[in-house]
């Protein structure tokens, strides 16, 4: 990797580093403070109209963002013609849920569903009217004005939010809290990034933007089906109280996510597709990204779910204690998701989005299935089925990377087994000092145990040489 490149994208992982932690910490107050003001209905009716919001979503966000990001070269007119594609889906599909939010409400038999729908639809629209924006401020690594952005929106949005649940608004102060801090985001980013919008609009640049853009868009509708069909399920199923519960889990499954690998998403692609023509950078760079997610992902994971029955119940109140074992199996998930996240970001820098698409395909049918069969025994169940697809499914990705990179598989393996080990260590030590109903000084207990236990466990298996994440294929060791 050129040395200024490095540079660049150390700088850019920092600055994404101080974003998730301002989205995880500012975010987790505001959601703490509203579970415990609104409980378990509330959310499951705000995750329902999300659906809604995430279909009109995907035909925007991330795979057009993604083609400005990923091409080598730019001219107005391919900015221009991303511009007008974002903006008229969004602003179709945001009239669209605006016209069909009563039609929605009556067919899922949920009254208080349409005024939700019918004020969560600008947010489709001035979402897109971000993407131009935001892919630019990415490809230029100015991730300080991103980390800015979320910090202001969040503060902004959650303090409309809990003014709006202390003031008996419900499930609407959740939408009150999105559309502020949607609002935000279109200030910020269009105040840092000088490009406007011209008349440069091409079918030539239409044509490759859909070239590139198609299969990603398929890949999102087919992760739309494989992340929001438990939602619908189980919200048409088992109701909004099932689901509220389903979601504060899945809400700190991403919480932890973000905390691991998704955050550096945007550089990963950024560094991944400026190393497109070098196959042997592009390898050790995925490699040394894995290597720290997995560090980092499991022991956040498998000591989350250690603690989850103390934790939960302290954090959010009593009401969400049947959100633990959901949360539990869910962890087994968020393990995966934390380091193959950086699978599909190489797919999209090779300039091969539809190997993402086919592994997303593959993933979406054979969860919907699973949904379907499991739903009538419960959100425990649907936990459960997710997690274990997700696990059984997993060679896909790297025998795709075996081919694609060349991908050393063993190698790739070895470099997880000291931390996982370490994780174990750490999880039979936190697991003696487990009680429910217990206060905040046990959790801290428990958490400063499973830290100190994971850190020296890590110096120690390194020490004896058990394994060597940082030696590289044939014995060498990598560069750092």
């Amino acid at each position: 990797m050129p040395p200024s490149l490095l540079n660049s994208a150390a700088a850019g992982a920092r600055w994404v580093m101080v974003e998730n932690l301002l989205r995880q910490v500012l975010g987790l107050a505001v959601f703490l403070v509203l579970a415990r003001l609104l409980g378990p209905e509330a959310f499951g009716l705000l995750a329902l109209a999300a659906v809604a919001v995430a279909f009109g979503s995907l035909f925007t966000e991330g795979s057009l963002g993604d083609a400005i990001v990923q091409r080598q070269s730019l001219d107005d007119g391919f900015l221009d013609s991303v511009f007008v594609t974002a903006l008229s889906a969004g602003f179709v599909f945001g009239g669209l849920l605006l016209l069909a939010s009563g039609p929605l409400s009556q067919l899922l038999d949920q009254p208080q569903l349409a005024p939700l729908l019918r004020w969560l639809a600008p947010v489709v629209a001035i979402n897109a009217l971000c993407v131009v924006q935001q892919a630019l401020l990415q490809r230029a690594f100015a991730y300080r004005t991103l980390a800015i952005r979320t910090g202001v929106g969040i503060v902004a949005g959650g303090a409309a939010g809990i003014g709006m649940a202390m003031a008996g608004q419900g499930a609407l102060s959740l939408v009150g809290q999105q559309l502020v801090q949607a609002g935000i985001n279109l200030v910020v980013l269009w105040t840092a990034s000088s490009w406007r919008p011209g008349r440069s609009v091409s079918r030539v640049h239409l044509r490759a933007l859909a070239a590139f853009a198609a299969p990603l868009v398929a890949r999102n509708l087919l992760n739309f089906v494989n992340r929001k069909s438990d939602d619908l399920l189980i919200g048409i199923v088992l109701g909004p109280v099932a689901l509220g519960i389903y979601t504060l889990a899945y809400r700190v499954l991403l919480v932890l996510e973000e905390l691991v690998s998704r955050g550096f998403d945007g550089v990963g692609l950024s560094t991944f597709s400026r190393l497109q023509n070098d196959e042997r950078a592009l390898r050790e760079t995925f490699l040394r990204f894995t290597r720290l997610a997995a560090t980092a992902a499991v022991p956040i994971f498998l000591g989350a779910a250690v603690v989850a029955p103390l934790a939960l119940p302290l954090l959010f109140g009593e009401q969400w204690r049947p959100a633990v074992p959901v949360f539990q199996w869910l962890a087994g998930a968020g393990l995966l998701h934390a380091v193959f996240h950086f699978n599909h970001a190489v797919f999209k820098a090779g300039g091969r989005p539809g190997l993402s698409f086919g592994v997303t395909a593959l993933n979406a049918v054979s969860n919907l299935v699973l949904l379907i069969v499991v739903v009538q025994l419960g959100v425990v169940a649907v936990a459960a089925a997710y997690t274990l697809r997700a696990w059984v499914l997993a060679p896909v990705g790297l025998i795709i990377l075996r081919r694609l990179i060349r991908l050393p598989l063993l190698h790739y393996l070895r470099q997880h087994s000291l931390p996982l080990a370490a994780g174990l260590v750490m999880c039979a030590a936190v697991a003696r000092l487990a009680w429910s109903p217990g206060s905040a000084t046990d959790l801290l207990l428990q958490v400063t145990v499973g830290v100190v236990v994971y850190c020296a466990c890590l110096a120690i298996f390194l020490n004896l040489r058990i394994c060597m994440p940082g030696e590289l294929p044939g014995g060498r060791r990598s560069a750092h």
